[in-house]
């Protein structure tokens, strides 16, 4: 992954990390400008949360999102 960075980041000084085959994201070797995140840092959205009213005296209940299938958020 470091060579292809290297390879990668020789052509493209400009870019501050490479994106390797591997789906790994790596410094660029050859990058001289400012400090920048890591790519998968500089998220532009924010989570978007709902409000639903509740009382003091009801305990919190979240509800279970209709329509959506629990399997798509396991990671394996």
């Amino acid at each position: 992954m470091r060579e292809a960075a290297f390879n990668e980041g020789m052509d493209n000084p400009e870019r501050p990390w490479i994106l390797t085959d591997w789906d790994v994201w790596m410094p660029n070797p050859f990058y001289q400008g400012p400090p920048v995140d890591h790519p998968e840092l500089q998220w532009d959205d924010e989570p978007q949360i709902i409000p639903f009213p509740v009382k003091d005296d009801e305990p919190q209940i979240i509800p279970f999102p209709v329509g959506e299938r629990v399997e798509d958020d396991l990671p394996f």
